[in-house]
């Protein structure tokens, strides 16, 4: 008797999973409008980032400092910032 239990689990599992597999996968795919649209947002809002951590840094007087913002595994900005530090010679 239990056999035969385990293979209507199995046949049932099988099946189901046939079943599901057979289904299409339902996403929300962004369209090139909506890309552009957050394309421009976060262009806005990486350059507001920018432009206070550019502020705030020339107020602590760091000579120099590097950012990368990083979103969902990617980097989105990289930027580099420093004072040229000129050094005299000692007579």
């Amino acid at each position: 008797m239990m056999p035969n239990l385990y293979g209507r689990i199995f046949a049932a599992v099988t099946i189901f999973s046939l079943f599901t597999i057979s289904l299409p996968s339902v996403g929300y795919a962004q369209t090139a409008a909506t890309q552009t649209q957050v394309a421009g947002d976060l262009q806005k809002s990486l350059r507001t980032i920018e432009e206070k951590i550019e502020k705030r840094r020339v107020e602590l007087g760091i000579p120099g400092m590097s950012l990368v913002i990083v979103r969902d595994g990617e980097i989105v900005f990289m930027k580099v910032s420093a004072t040229k530090i000129t050094r005299r010679k000692s007579p």
